[in-house]
């Protein structure tokens, strides 16, 4: 990174106000990570690609690894951190918890964020609108198969929460047990 001056960016974090001294180059996924102590997001490829560093800024997501320090000066920034309220889940993390769909947990901020984006936009959402939303987590998931080992059809263990919690009906698996190759299996416990 160039040897920049620090500046003074002011913008509303998870509803706090922030202003902090920083390059104005540098990428925000390293100021919420190394600064700010706010590690839920994750940075899984540093080039906007694998999804896992989705946050919202004024309601609209983006990639925080893409995003440069000053370009958040007068924002609103939403984390994976904000999604709760006073320790208590959301109803979308809940759902995601519930149905365990945290697997590793590198991408499950990222989807979290992106599914979150779309129900605020988009309360009751079709199936193609899902994919839609979730496409660029959802395909960092199927391209990263051999080291992650998730799932790889539209009914993924990560998308169903969000099916579920959007009254979307999803196909259900012929086999109750889903394995999620190498991951732990999601034991159908409705009966």
């Amino acid at each position: 990174m160039k040897n920049t001056e620090n500046i003074s960016v002011s913008f509303m974090l998870n509803d706090s106000p922030q202003t902090i001294s920083v390059n104005p180059l540098r990428r925000f996924s390293e100021v919420l990570r190394e600064d700010l102590g706010l590690t839920g997001t994750k940075v899984g490829c540093d080039a906007g690609d694998c999804g896992a560093c989705t946050i919202q800024i004024d309601g609209e997501q983006h990639n925080a690894c893409l995003t440069a320090a000053a370009q958040l000066e007068g924002r609103s920034v939403l984390t994976v951190e904000g999604l709760s309220n006073n320790g208590n889940l959301s109803p979308l993390q809940q759902v995601f918890l519930d149905e365990g769909a945290a697997q590793c947990g590198i991408c499950t901020p990222g989807m979290l964020m992106a599914a979150q984006s779309l129900l605020d936009q988009t309360p009751n959402p079709s199936e193609p609108q899902v994919l839609d939303a979730l496409g660029g987590v959802f395909a960092a998931v199927q391209d990263t198969q051999k080291s992650c080992g998730l799932y790889s059809k539209p009914d993924n263990l990560h998308l169903r929460p969000l099916l579920l919690k959007s009254k979307i009906s999803i196909q259900k698996s012929k086999n109750k047990n889903t394995s999620a190759r190498g991951c732990r299996k999601l034991t159908d416990t409705k009966k």
